[in-house]
């Protein structure tokens, strides 16, 4: 069954970025009171269908009610995600243009309700229950308000067509008729399915346009920037060098390339596997739309004006890089960070996004691990190209290189920020890691390959001292052991510029956790698995506080499903530590610190420790258990509890796991 019908294939105030974006952005905040879609909980509409129903329900309750109970799951999901945004300068944009082109279906415009999707991926998608989301992606793609319009038709298309519930009554009768469909004819079926609804909601989404004052020409023009979002939003040919900070200097000749490929306009593209038909089929049905039209008229690009859309684009923007760099795409962080310095001229905002991209990518080159975080120089075509060139073929020590003397420049003028210490302190132990060569003898002129970066390593800080001190770090770091990271070597109590006192029977006793689930995942899933997931979380969530009770855990319980309306501060802290939580992820598969001191006294809580607990029911086999504390200064997991084997999740078996966990600490 296919929840999002999503038009894609596959935000502050407006004076704060007419100039430019502070310092400490640290992205778009949610305000006012929390909507109601964010508070009810799954196990309220579940009480709610089974109510309505009563005690005799007829088949087609019977199968209005599955077919509930299997979106209101997914949908909560998505909801508990951490990316919706509200009462934001973008979502409140995003109704009004919504309000526009819907102006002539005002029932239509009743059963939906628009918010920012905090993602970097320029999307939009609408769920069965009239939820339509828009990306920060996407918005900083956009070139005009019609764009937008048609956007939010076709997203309504898809609630006004039903085409959520068609698709469920579909795979129904088809898994009636022929139950032993092998997994590739049912992907082609689905397939298929999804390709025609797309066109059906182009088709509506051109109906609606016309009936509002927007110019026909958005639809088209939409369609176009979603096929270019594959490359990033900026669009800046490199001059120079993409990773100064203050002190210039030349790359190495034969690390740069100038490729001159335009973005792909190749609209007609092979299809076969993807959810939405290619661009050419979608803009060829668009102007046949034309043709046939005798009435044409002249719409507007704007009504609410040129300027607001512009303040709209330039936050998400600034968003989308942010979020970039909190999800690890590092590469396409640093070259969008890199475009927006032409607009904002010597931002200390953008150049610390620049120096934690680069710190990471170097990181990554250490272990091997680019993949991670830049895209192949092949895999996008366009002006990004040349800087993706550079950081592929860049070797280790020019990539440290160009990090560490980005981290010192910036340091020149925050010589006592701790998080720019911990990054100089970290590349300084990849050069005595990983170089193979002292770095004042790797990088001097006398070294042909490294002529160019000489510049770059002249007038950084003598490490010396500190890689004589840090010898056995060096030989952990080799031998991929990041616990020294943490515990042995720092026995002496320095660590990242503060005092680190790491006990960990003291220190567990403070632990943030996150909103526990329970999901379900893999094949044939049926509405007892569902059920069942929703009966594990609501038994935990009811003797949590009593379990930590007992065992001496003073823990900071921070849940989707205890929020009222008024609590827009935990709203946003929750959203935040989810983002903190996928930032992790990367800097613990590269085993290496994610360098962030004193995160949790900026956040205001009581401790670094986050607490994810995770379970996952599986109906074709064995269950999953996840219980795992993150360092939110180092990203790193220092404790984890994975059981998977043999293993049947019940409510109680979820909750006795849980305890019995929590009290082991």
């Amino acid at each position: 069954m296919r929840l999002l019908q999503s038009l894609c294939f596959s935000a502050l105030c407006f004076g704060l970025f007419a100039q430019s974006p502070s310092a400490d952005y640290s992205g778009i905040k949610s305000s006012g009171p929390i909507p109601e879609d964010l508070l009810r909980s799954y196990d309220e509409k579940y009480r709610e269908l089974i109510n309505k129903h009563g005690n005799d329900p007829d088949e087609s309750d019977l199968i209005n009610e599955d077919y509930w109970i299997t979106q209101n799951h997914e949908i909560e999901a998505l909801l508990h995600s951490g990316k919706f945004s509200f009462g934001d300068i973008s979502t409140e944009y995003i109704n009004a243009v919504a309000d526009k082109v819907l102006s002539n279906r005002p029932e239509l415009r009743g059963k939906l309700r628009f918010y920012l999707y905090r993602s970097p991926e320029a999307n939009a998608f609408c769920v069965s229950d009239g939820i339509i989301g828009v990306s920060s992606g996407l918005l900083a793609n956009l070139n005009s308000e019609a764009e937008l319009a048609f956007v939010l038709a076709h997203e309504a298309s898809h609630m006004a067509l039903n085409h959520s519930f068609d698709s469920y009554l579909d795979q129904l009768e088809r898994k009636q008729l022929d139950d032993n469909l092998s997994s590739d004819e049912i992907a082609e079926y689905y397939i298929e399915r999804s390709q025609k609804q797309e066109l059906e909601s182009d088709s509506l989404a051109w109906i609606i346009l016309k009936e509002s004052p927007y110019m026909l020409e958005g639809a088209p023009n939409a369609l176009k920037v979603l096929f270019e979002s594959y490359h990033p939003f900026g669009r800046a040919k490199l001059e120079g060098n993409p990773f100064v900070i203050k002190t210039n200097y030349a790359l190495p000749a034969d690390k740069t390339r100038s490729f001159e490929n335009e973005i792909s306009n190749n609209f007609n593209y092979l299809d076969e596997g993807h959810s939405h038909p290619n661009i050419d089929l979608r803009l060829t049905k668009l102007a046949s739309f034309l043709s046939d039209d005798s009435e044409l008229k002249l719409g507007k690009a704007f009504l609410l004006g040129e300027e607001k859309f512009k303040e709209v684009k330039a936050i998400n923007q600034v968003e989308t890089v942010y979020l970039e760099m909190m999800s690890a795409n590092y590469a396409y962080a640093l070259y969008n960070a890199y475009c927006l310095e032409k607009k904002y001229p010597n931002n200390e905002f953008l150049q610390r996004i620049k120096v934690r991209a680069l710190y990471a990518l170097a990181l990554a080159k250490a272990r091997q691990q680019m993949y991670r975080c830049s895209p192949s120089p092949g895999d996008v075509v366009g002006p990004a190209q040349d800087l993706f060139y550079i950081l592929r073929h860049s070797n280790r020590e020019e990539l440290f290189t160009y990090a560490l003397r980005a981290v010192e420049d910036l340091l020149e003028q925050k010589p006592q920020d701790e998080q720019l210490l911990a990054y100089q302190k970290n590349i300084w132990r990849l050069f005595s890691a990983f170089s193979e060569k002292d770095p004042e003898v790797a990088f001097s002129a006398k070294m042909p390959y490294t002529n160019q970066v000489f510049a770059a390593y002249s007038g950084l800080s003598n490490y010396k001292a500190f890689v004589q001190k840090d010898v056995r770090y060096r030989d952990s770091i080799r031998n991929y052991m990041p616990e020294f990271l943490d515990e042995r070597y720092l026995s002496s109590g320095e660590y990242y510029g503060y005092k680190l006192n790491f006990d960990r029977k003291v220190s567990m006793k403070n632990l943030i956790i996150l909103n526990p689930s329970v999901i379900v995942a893999g094949q044939n899933i049926d509405t007892y698995d569902r059920l069942n997931s929703l009966d594990c979380e609501k038994m935990l969530f009811e003797d949590l506080n009593q379990i930590l009770q007992k065992s001496y855990v003073k823990g900071q319980s921070l849940i989707f499903d205890d929020l009222n309306s008024e609590d827009i501060e935990t709203y946003n802290l929750i959203t935040e530590l989810k983002m903190l939580e996928r930032e992790a992820r990367f800097f613990w598969n590269i085993d290496f610190s994610s360098a962030h001191p004193g995160i949790h006294q900026s956040l205001n809580l009581k401790s670094p420790y986050l607490l994810n607990i995770r379970g996952t029911i599986r109906h074709s086999s064995s269950d999953y258990f996840y219980f795992g504390i993150t360092d939110l200064r180092t990203g790193q997991i220092i404790y984890q509890v994975v059981e998977d084997e043999g293993k049947t999740l019940t409510p109680r078996e979820f909750k006795t796991a849980v305890k019995f966990e929590i009290e082991n600490l």
